[in-house]
């Protein structure tokens, strides 16, 4: 089972923004090589949206050389005024816009996991399972109020480590960079955890 809950409040300004989805996950695999992970579940927001949600991952990690990931995730909003893009989707540019009955995102990235580059620093600092590569996003949504359906492709690179501080359970972090081939633009950005996990 999975639950999560989201609010958002803006300083200076009195309302607030929440989101909640609920359901059942199940992942699988036969070690460290490959997993695959699927969800289904409902979300209710503070707009008044309510609707399913759905989820599939892919990972394979050939001889622990190489991390080849696919993910796809869907929301649809069977009532309410339709789905604005959230910050918490795993689109690495800027989505499309405006308000949605369906959003729908897919993304694949090949990575080296660069064990080269793994350093420590007396043992205080640890740089840990370094990976380096490329990405490629879509993102399209089904407009509430009709018309063409919106879709924005990216194509980037990133990278992600696991950063360990005197022996503590590490944080990760990553970074990319990347350009929508619809010509609205650069992206850059930075994110704790990696984009797949």
């Amino acid at each position: 089972p999975s639950l999560s809950y989201d609010l958002i409040t803006r300083l200076g300004e009195g309302e607030s923004e929440w989101a909640f989805a609920g359901g059942l996950g199940l992942e699988a695999g036969p070690g460290g090589a490959a997993r695959a992970r699927f969800g289904a579940g409902i979300s209710l927001d503070s707009d008044g949206n309510a609707g399913p949600v759905g989820s599939a991952g892919f990972e394979l990690r050939p001889g622990e050389v190489a991390a080849l990931r696919a993910s796809v995730a869907y929301r649809a909003a069977f009532d309410g005024p339709g789905l604005e893009a959230s910050a918490a989707d795993p689109y690495r540019s800027a989505p499309v816009e405006g308000r949605a009955d369906a959003r729908f995102l897919a993304g694949v990235e090949a990575m080296w996991i660069a064990r080269p580059l793994e350093l420590s620093f007396g043992e205080l600092v640890i740089i840990e399972k370094p990976e380096l590569g490329a990405y490629v996003d879509f993102s399209g949504a089904r407009r509430a109020e009709g018309g063409a359906f919106g879709t924005r492709l990216t194509v980037g690179a990133g990278a992600s480590a696991g950063f360990s501080i005197m022996g503590l359970a590490p944080m990760v972090a990553s970074a990319f960079a990347g350009a929508a081939t619809d010509g609205s633009g650069w992206v850059f950005g930075v994110r704790a955890g990696r984009s797949f996990e």
